[in-house]
């Protein structure tokens, strides 16, 4: 058993900030979790959802992920759904 994240990115091969960005996805509302387990939505990137775990209240990530599922997929370079604004900057805030 490893001790630390130090340990557990050496023996995965990755660093331990690799490690971190994996262990915040644990701050995924349940029922996000859930929905990605159960109905994977492949243009909702890793990169999104590390966005959304910075919002700390699940029934407001819960409806910003619904929002991420209805939205067509599209190139990301090109621009990041509204869903994913840093918290407070959304109009009706």
């Amino acid at each position: 058993m490893a001790k630390d994240h130090t340990e557990v990115a050496y023996q995965g091969g990755v660093t331990r900030s690799r490690i971190s960005q994996i262990l915040n996805l644990r701050n995924l509302a349940p029922k996000v979790q859930e929905h990605l387990l159960l109905e994977p939505a492949p243009h909702i990137t890793e990169r999104m959802l590390h966005k959304l775990t910075q919002e700390l209240d699940w029934r407001k990530q819960v409806a910003r992920f619904d929002e991420l599922r209805r939205i067509e997929p599209t190139d990301s370079k090109l621009r990041i759904p509204a869903a994913l604004e840093p918290v407070g900057n959304q109009t009706g805030d």
